[in-house]
């Protein structure tokens, strides 16, 4: 969360967000959260909501100036939206992914590099969705994961735009609840899900790397000697990493 008025890349988007977010001049009251995306092929993409969700706004940039904007980049998708998260997208353009509570799935929407609609597709049937994580990993498509009391639950969208993992994806990394969890893209053919993990006397993050197909990846560094089990999961061993079908 953040002021609008002290992020150096918005300043200049100001106007458009007052507008948005209704302030007439002054100050925009936040709080305010604020995702950024690297745009492949080069420029920003950028998701501005109030601190509940609401009221999300992309918007595409290149140096600092507009290439289009969505003021209401989930409109005709049966709300409530939740949890609506920015990717780049194909081509330059953007993507945007929200959770669909009544329909229990993740659809993702797509746009262009000129702003234009590039696709509407669903991405994950998902029973339950406490936080969402995406990213793009070039080559071979979009991760999407779905975090909740019932483990993560994730999605391989391929950039011909099917689902590699099936319409209900896979169950990944920790078996029990899950707080959040965040993507790393580490390679071609790896890629990191990091989870932050409830457990009894607090959440613990824990790593585990897979490949395109979601099967476990050996680790290649050491672990310390004087590493418990406990800290050899959050460097990345695989206990209870494998996937497991809905």
């Amino acid at each position: 969360m953040q002021a609008l008025e002290a992020d150096q890349l918005l300043v200049s988007q100001l106007a458009r967000l007052r507008t948005h977010f209704q302030v007439d001049g002054g100050t925009l009251r936040g709080p305010f959260v604020v995702q950024r995306v690297e745009r492949s092929g080069g420029g920003d993409g950028v998701l501005v909501s109030r601190a509940d969700e609401s009221d999300p706004f992309a918007m595409a940039l290149d140096r600092g100036q507009l290439v289009f904007a969505k003021e209401r980049p989930v409109a005709g998708i049966t709300p409530p939206v939740q949890h609506v998260t920015i990717s780049p997208g194909p081509e330059r353009g953007l993507v945007v992914f929200g959770y669909v509570a009544t329909l229990h799935l993740v659809a993702g929407r797509m746009w262009a590099d000129d702003g234009n609609p590039f696709a509407e597709i669903v991405v994950l049937e998902a029973p339950a969705c406490d936080t969402l994580a995406a990213a793009y990993w070039p080559g071979n498509g979009w991760l999407v994961a779905c975090s909740s009391k019932d483990g993560t639950r994730a999605q391989l969208l391929r950039e011909n735009l099917t689902s590699a993992w099936g319409t209900a994806g896979l169950v990944l990394g920790n078996a029990g609840p899950v707080a959040s969890a965040r993507i790393a893209i580490d390679s071609p053919a790896e890629w990191t899900l990091v989870q932050r993990a409830r457990a009894v006397g607090g959440d613990r993050t824990l790593t585990f790397r897979y490949d395109a197909d979601a099967q476990p990846v050996a680790q290649t560094q050491p672990m310390p000697s004087s590493s418990t089990s406990k800290t050899s999961v959050e460097l990345g061993g695989m206990t209870g990493g494998n996937p497991r079908a809905p």
